[in-house]
């Protein structure tokens, strides 16, 4: 598949099932014990209350605090990120780019491997810029290398043309100056790809750069380049707001899905609090009887477990 330049199989395992079956429990009178029955102990809105009473609260609600704390944590570096960054994210700008290289040449095309996406992310006021290059897997892969990052051939020769401030105006000037380079590199270059059947093609989905002036410079590089290899090379235009739409949302559901573990966190706490503060009350009241549950006699399970501190 494309993939950004710069140049096992899996195995399957079967299932079964299984017929194993347990015989309910049952409490001292012979009754089953309720569904939501873990062991012996308190039990107050269907919430397990340990018997001893050292770390009793603190026992119940480890684990959602824990999750608290986890999903708090992850939601706040997510929410800082997003505000930083502005949801931008190279990864998802290189999906974005390959995702766009099949729309632009077509998957079922047999010259599908043998092209070039070069994408441009502008910002709105024109003063900064990225780019990714998308090469076809069956690019020579030493001209793959030359369309990589800002120390590859391309990118060196780019960013050589302007200075960040004076892009805009002279835009289709750099990309066709770089692709030029390369094409000087490749002057006497002997492996054209001979059955390209794609086109070069040039998108804008912005704004930002509708004023540029015409392409001719760049479709004239195009074509030289495209006479020496075979290969052809498109131009996309787009904003880091389009290219990483799917990632901020993806973000935002992420942090709403979080908050709401949260927020199901702390509701458990505030109910394994109250539960503890219902036993202990009944305790000091003498009533606890009324609220355990267990396989064995209340009085019998005391009995068996007499170090264990309950009140």
């Amino acid at each position: 598949m494309p993939h950004v330049g710069g140049g096992g199989g899996s195995t399957g395992g079967g299932f079964h099932g299984s017929s194993n079956s347990s015989t309910p429990k049952v409490n001292a009178s012979g009754k089953p014990l309720p569904s939501y029955y873990v062991r012996p102990g308190f039990y107050y809105n269907r919430l397990y209350v340990p018997y001893k009473k050292k770390n009793r609260l603190l026992s119940v609600i480890i684990a959602p605090l824990l999750t608290l704390v986890i999903t708090l944590s992850i939601a706040i570096v997510l929410l800082v990120s997003g505000l930083t960054t502005g949801g931008y994210s190279k990864s998802a700008i290189n999906e974005y780019s390959v995702s766009r290289y099949y729309d632009f040449y077509g998957e079922t095309s047999k010259s599908f491997e043998d092209n070039i996406l070069i994408t441009f992310i502008v910002n709105e006021d024109n003063l900064e810029y990225d780019y990714v290059p998308v090469v076809g897997d069956d690019i020579d892969k030493d001209i793959d290398k030359m369309f990589g990052n800002e120390k590859s051939d391309f990118g060196k020769s780019f960013l050589n043309y302007f200075t960040l401030s004076s892009y805009y105006p002279n835009f289709y000037g750099g990309v066709a100056s770089a692709l030029n380079s390369i094409s000087d590199e490749l002057f006497n270059y002997e492996d054209r790809y001979e059955d390209n059947n794609q086109i070069s093609i040039i998108k804008n989905e912005t704004s930002v750069l509708k004023e540029l002036p015409d392409t001719n410079a760049f479709i004239d590089a195009e074509n030289r380049f495209y006479n020496i290899t075979g290969y052809h090379v498109s131009i996309l235009v787009t904003t880091s707001k389009l290219a990483c739409k799917e990632n901020k949302i993806g973000m935002g559901i992420a942090i709403i899905v979080l908050t709401i573990t949260s927020g199901l966190m702390i509701f458990l706490i505030i109910r394994y609090s109250k539960a503890v503060k219902k036993v202990n009350e009944a305790i000091e009241n003498n009533e606890e009887e009324s609220l355990y549950q267990g396989e064995i006699d209340y009085y019998d399970y005391k009995n068996e477990h007499p170090d264990d501190e309950y009140k």
